[in-house]
């Protein structure tokens, strides 16, 4: 790895703003009445099996099946609309011209914590994420969150780099992950919307530009 800055950029809650079975959220859908069961059941009830499905303890069939057999939805026809969503979710274009631009100055790392989909389903679909960073971490495939143990990941991940924690640079939608990276010493930005991610790497931009 070639000894550089790096720059962090979450996936879910900065490059895209698409759910899971985002295409349920249409009310004409024969199956949107499952949307928030599924929400709920996931998101709400059994945190635990999201965040084993994050560090890739669980598949995506294994959740699925979980899913079914709780809210009586047929697996196999939600797996479809799942595979299918991924494939198709969102990209910010203005947000990725940004991180292009900033190649030169930073090792630029899409650091995501995401289940094994995103790189069965998403990547293979979304070949301009593999062009715009220099590398892509999932956590489905580290075995680990970002936020995991005090932030290893990311020391881990800077000392490979050879780079300066002081130095690096964390977009990110979640308030805990920014303050672990924050509390390691490294730079910040909370963003909770795309706008608020395309102002972030402005920033970031005028200043190593006047350097």
């Amino acid at each position: 790895m070639k000894k550089r800055n790096i720059l962090f950029i979450d996936f879910n809650g900065v490059l895209s703003y698409n759910k899971f079975w985002f295409s349920l959220e249409n009310v004409n859908h024969p199956l949107s009445e499952y949307f928030q069961k599924i929400e709920f059941f996931l998101f709400k009830q059994h945190k635990d099996a999201l965040v084993s499905w994050m560090r890739g303890e669980v598949t995506s069939e294994q959740v699925h099946a979980l899913i079914a057999q709780n809210i009586g939805i047929d697996a196999n026809d939600l797996y479809k609309i799942f595979i299918d969503d991924c494939a198709h979710i969102d990209i910010s274009v203005e947000i990725l011209t940004r991180v292009s631009t900033l190649r030169k100055y930073y090792h630029c790392i899409l650091a995501t914590d995401n289940m094994d989909s995103f790189h069965r389903f998403t990547l293979p679909h979304q070949p301009i994420l593999s062009k715009t960073f220099d590398v892509i971490h999932s956590s489905a495939l580290l075995g680990k969150c970002k936020a995991d143990a005090c932030g290893e990941y990311f020391l881990e991940t800077i000392a490979a780099c050879g780079a300066e924690v002081g130095n690096c640079v964390l977009l990110d939608d979640s308030a805990i992950t920014c303050r672990i990276f924050s509390e390691l010493g490294g730079q910040v930005y909370n963003t909770k919307t795309e706008q608020d991610a395309i102002n972030a790497l402005d920033l970031v931009i005028n200043y190593v530009e006047k350097i």
